[in-house]
């Protein structure tokens, strides 16, 4: 039984043998091809793998610099830089979020202030006149409303007294008012169309004929509507605003009121730029005429006029403006004429040196008989900033000869010297301030037309951001006019201005 198994054993082994070596040389191929392929893509899978681990290390090591860069931002950014990222982070954290259908635009209020000081002396022009000293002060409270993109609105509220005019601290006088209300809708009707109503202040161009007379201690606004047209190459205002109200007053009936078109062609910061304008004043005081016999009418005046600035890239600038008058006085045809030329040319460097001239005229009313007021009425102004800060003149029968230079001191100090040249243009025509009161007349004529001079000397410098010193000096000489209806003597004015903003 043994030997039987034994021999099949053998014989199996036989068969095994001989099937392997049949089929042993393909077998031992196909598994040697296996392996090659197999080692392949091993090989490949190892390239791959380092190529990944390398761009791994690179990609941390650039989060690395980056989140040192930021924290080291962080560590010396300042507080408001700080709440300004993380009011950006806040935003953009509820921009991701779904509003709802019924939520109102958010509401943003910003606050204002400014608080201004300013103790100024003046000297007349007669002999034993003490020197006059006043100490102005000014409180502005302002917020600005944001109801959304396209609606805003602006209050703000005023405080202006003169020290030592109350009767006591103690008094109630009412020194406070508002200053400005007003409410701006942006794409009104059209998306080229804003609107601006209510109370406010209206400044156009160089403020010759429409200005705030920031230098006043109360200012100047207008309960006005205001509709601005156009884009930011051409743009027009409609104006039409009511300055004086006098229904409640002994002095009329009727008010005074401004009406206007004013356009701007060229973009705000142009170099070139082009102001057409047309102005109407109805004033219902009455006046009487200068024929006699005549009935008291108010007033109606047209001012047709533009601007015209430039400034060059090499430091040359210039400015002009022409305006012409006509409409009634009261009773008086109306026919005046005013012009303004600037030139000026600044150096670079570290002084920044400015050399300039400008040269003011305006016509004059030097007969008092014929029925034409030829006197150019400068309507809503601020004068003080352009003929003499000792503010002897109006933009009316004038003429004004005016070389300056301004100059850098230090890295913030800048200093202005002006010297003016004054001049009637009808020497039995008035003589009248920056306000339009009447310094001086002669209508015979005898006087001349010799106004004077007057130097001026300012400084502009910041002592902290919020805190900025306006400190100047005038002096004005009598020429043969002034002498002969003030007084000979020179008039000193100096101030110290002060204010400081939130």
């Amino acid at each position: 039984m043994n030997i039987l198994l034994s021999q099949k054993y053998r014989i199996v082994v036989v068969f095994l043998s001989l099937v392997f070596s049949v089929l042993a040389p393909s077998f031992i191929a196909a598994q040697s091809a296996n392996m090659d392929s197999l080692a392949d893509r091993m090989a490949q899978l190892e390239r791959r793998q380092s190529a990944l681990e390398a761009e791994n290390q690179q990609l941390r090591m650039q989060v690395t610099s980056l989140m040192n860069v930021v924290l080291r931002k962080e560590m010396t950014a300042s507080p408001i830089q700080q709440i300004a990222v993380q009011t950006a982070s806040a935003t953009q954290a509820a921009a991701s979020r779904p509003a709802a259908s019924n939520e109102a635009p958010p509401q943003k209020v910003q606050f204002g202030a400014e608080i201004r000081f300013r103790p100024e002396t003046r000297s007349g022009f007669k002999n034993g006149v003490d020197v006059n000293t006043f100490m102005y002060q000014r409180i502005r409270l302002d917020a600005r409303l944001r109801l959304s993109d396209n609606v805003t609105g602006f209050i703000q509220l005023q405080d202006s007294r003169l020290w030592g005019q109350e009767a006591s601290t103690l008094s109630n006088d009412a020194n406070l008012d508002l200053h400005q209300s007003y409410l701006q809708v942006a794409n009104f009707l059209l998306p080229s169309i804003t609107l601006r109503a209510g109370r406010q202040e209206l400044i156009y161009g160089n403020q010759r004929l429409i200005g705030a007379v920031g230098w006043d201690n109360v200012g100047r606004s207008f309960d006005a509507v205001k509709l601005t047209f156009g884009g930011s190459k051409a743009s027009a205002d409609i104006i039409a605003g009511r300055l004086m109200d006098r229904r409640n007053s002994a002095r009329g009936d009727n008010s005074q009121d401004l009406i206007g078109l004013y356009g701007k062609i060229g973009q705000a910061n142009a170099k070139i730029g082009l102001e057409p304008y047309l102005l109407y004043l109805r004033d219902g005081l009455e006046l009487a005429g200068e024929k006699p016999g005549v009935p008291r009418e108010s007033t109606r005046i047209a001012t047709l006029g533009f601007r015209h600035f430039g400034a060059m890239g090499s430091g040359f600038s210039y400015d002009l403006e022409h305006a012409f008058q006509f409409g009634q006085r009261g009773p008086d045809t109306q026919r005046s004429a005013a012009l303004a030329v600037q030139a000026r040319y600044r150096f670079g460097g570290n002084v920044k040196p400015e050399f300039g001239f400008e040269f003011d005229y305006a016509t004059g009313d030097g007969d008092a008989t014929d029925g034409r007021s030829e006197e150019f009425n400068n309507l809503f102004p601020t004068n003080h900033i352009h003929y003499g800060f000792a503010d002897y003149l109006g933009w009316r029968n004038m003429q004004d000869f005016k070389p300056y230079t301004s100059f850098q001191l230090g890295s913030k100090v800048r200093t202005e010297l002006a010297y003016h040249r004054f001049r009637l243009v009808e020497e039995t025509g008035a003589w009248k301030n920056a306000g339009g009161t009447v310094l001086g007349l002669d209508r015979t004529g005898k006087l001349g037309n010799d106004l004077g001079h007057e130097i001026d000397l300012t400084f502009t410098f910041p002592v902290f951001e919020h805190l900025r010193m306006y400190p100047g000096y005038s002096l004005f000489i009598p020429g043969k006019f002034a002498s002969g209806t003030q007084g000979p003597r020179s008039s000193q004015f100096a101030y110290w201005q002060t204010v400081v903003t939130f």
